[in-house]
This record gives C-alpha cells, structure tokens and sequence, in this order.
C-alpha cells in the first residue's frame, strides 16, 4: 500500500494562545486518517524544535510521528524536501497556512514545484488512491466536483473540512515521536513587512434594461431617502409608491 505524508505544525488558540491542532492541518490529518482504512500507511511530520506539538495530533488516532530537529525561526522546506525524497510518499497532505510564524502558505506550492508533482488546493475528501488519486474539491457557494490526478501529489486541505474526531487524551500522553536530524540551512530568508495595500474592485456597469432598474432600486447612498420608524401603513405605502415613481419603476 501507499505511503501518506502530513505536514503537522504547532498550532495557537487566538484567544489564550494555548498550544492546539492547528485548524488546516489537523483538515489535511484526517483526510490521511480516512485512507488508512483502506490500508494505506499515514505518517505525521513535523519540522521545528522539540515541542509537544506532535502530542497533540496524536490524540486523534494512532499514527507515526516524526520531527525534523530545525529551529523555530528556519526554513522548514530544505530539510523536508530530501526527507520526502527518500520515503517516495503517494500522498502530501497540508493545511492551506500554518497559525504561527509567517504562515504564508506557500509551503505545499513550493514541495510541489520541487516534487514535481500536482498541487490541488481546497481538497474536501479523499476517495481513492492508487496510481491515481480520486477526490473532491471544494469550490464557491458550497460546490463540489471530482477530481483526478497522478500519484504523487500535493494536496491542500479546504478551510472548512472537517477535523478528526475521536480525540483520546491517554493516547497523546503515550505519543512517541522520532526526532531527525537535519542540516541546518546556510541562510533563512529575510522577511519584510509592509503595510496591506487595499485591492481595488472592479465594477461592472448595467445600462438600460430591468436588470439596471433593479440595481437602482436595491442600491443605498449614505444621505439620500427617508428613515421611518414604525409608520402608519398607509404612510409607508406612499413613501414606497413616492420612490418607485422617482425612479420610474412605476408607470403613472
């Protein structure tokens, strides 16, 4: 059977900043979780300093742990790259962004590139894997569509799938996990930091037709119509007939 791979990384609760599964990779855990029934081979990496961040994932389910020894601050993909490349996975399984650290969520776009391998992001389930991997992705409005793709490949758990359940408290005090010595990259990235720049929003001009009545009849301007407050229904009625007139929605 296949080999799956999950990057795992420590996550923090944005209220108390207590250490917790961070939300997308714990996504991308038990999307692994649900091919180990069909007697795939799941295998949890975590790249950073000794912490009990792996504990935790393991009070999900049983599973291999394993944490490449790097530094908080160090580039995470130099060391897991050669790491990937001597266990061939099928499957590398991801969260869209890490909740600590710069958390761009480049990571898996980046393993692909080098793996040479698919990326497909916003993966809701998993359906099968052989030669090729069988799943569903998530799109806008709540869609879904069948995808396929060749083995190995990179996939990115969607924002909204579901976590593994069944989490056992014993189980993750009992966690072991295998520690990996790593060479330390040369350099780590610098990183910049600059203020957000608001995205400008394209907007697209109706003219002529019901379609651009409508949108004059739904649309508000902060300073123009009249606000009432509990009026009369025979004054709301005119008010109602007075702007549908105003805008020529009503014929006289």
């Amino acid at each position: 059977m296949a080999e799956i791979v999950a990057l795992l990384s420590a996550g923090c609760h944005p209220e108390t900043g207590r250490l917790r599964p961070a939300a997308g990779d714990a996504a991308a855990l038990a999307l692994g979780l649900a091919l180990c029934a069909s007697g795939h081979r799941l295998i949890g990496l975590h790249a950073g300093p000794a912490d009990d961040a792996l504990r935790v994932y393991a009070g999900f389910a049983a599973f291999d742990l394993v944490r490449l020894d790097l530094p908080a601050e160090a580039d995470a993909l130099p060391a897991i790259l050669p790491w990937l490349a001597e266990r061939h996975p099928a499957l590398v399984l991801a969260g869209a962004r890490a909740e600590q650290g710069a958390g761009t969520g480049l990571l898996p776009y980046a393993l692909a590139q080098a793996m040479g391998a698919a990326c497909i992001p916003e993966v809701a389930g998993v359906e099968e894997l052989a030669e090729r991997v069988t799943l569903v992705q998530a799109l806008p409005g709540g869609r879904r569509r069948r995808l396929a793709a060749p083995a190995p490949a990179v996939l990115v758990a969607a924002a909204r799938a579901a976590p593994p359940s069944g989490w056992a408290y014993a189980r993750a005090l009992r966690a072991r996990t295998v520690p990996v010595t790593v060479q330390e990259p040369a350099a780590t990235p610098a990183w910049r930091s600059e203020p957000a720049r608001p995205l400008a929003r394209p907007v697209r001009r109706i003219r002529g037709g019901a379609a651009a009545r409508m949108a004059a009849a739904t649309s508000f301007t902060a300073g123009k119509g009249q606000l009432l407050v509990q009026p009369p229904p025979d004054e709301a009625a005119r008010v109602i007939l007075a702007y549908l007139e105003a805008e020529g929605l009503l014929r006289s």
